[in-house]
């Protein structure tokens, strides 16, 4: 598979609900305070959580971990930030929630199947030309404000 360039990034982290007093100084407090994080079945987590050995609980999708940290059934969900805060609000639990901390910050980008028919090499550097122009002309800024991306 062919990997374009960047198209925006995910800042994956952590939400609490702002009721929680949990304070902790690093993820490696968090395994000795026994808190466990609300993670998705098949999703690829931060390094550092699992070299901390926190311990997770896995769900089938996002929604369902933002709704158990609003109805205070987990204390942290490991979630992209844009992601949480859509699905929060859609649940009407916005004003309950809060980012706590990025952990990682992934590039968003396509992938291009290389045994496609056609020459992927010229498909891969089209969109690669045509995401720079969109860059710098702002229509990729514009197309993502219009979405509620900043």
């Amino acid at each position: 598979m062919a990997i374009s360039d960047s198209i925006m990034e995910n800042e994956v982290g952590l939400f609490k609900r702002k009721s929680d007093p949990l304070r902790f100084s690093d993820l490696a407090d968090l395994k000795n305070q026994n808190i466990i994080v609300g993670t998705v079945a098949g999703y690829i987590n931060p390094k550092e959580l699992y070299d901390a050995n926190i311990q997770t609980e896995q769900v089938s999708d996002d929604a369902l971990n933002m709704l158990k940290l609003a109805n205070g059934r987990i204390r942290l969900v490991l979630i992209d930030k844009r992601l949480g805060a859509y699905l929060a609000e859609k649940q009407k639990t916005l004003d309950q929630i809060e980012w706590l901390m990025t952990l990682e910050i992934i590039p968003l980008r396509i992938g291009i199947m290389k045994n496609s028919s056609g020459d992927w090499r010229k498909r891969l550097a089209d969109f690669n030309a045509a995401l720079l122009a969109m860059k710098r002309d702002g229509t990729l800024s514009a197309i993502l404000a219009r979405h509620g991306f900043r």
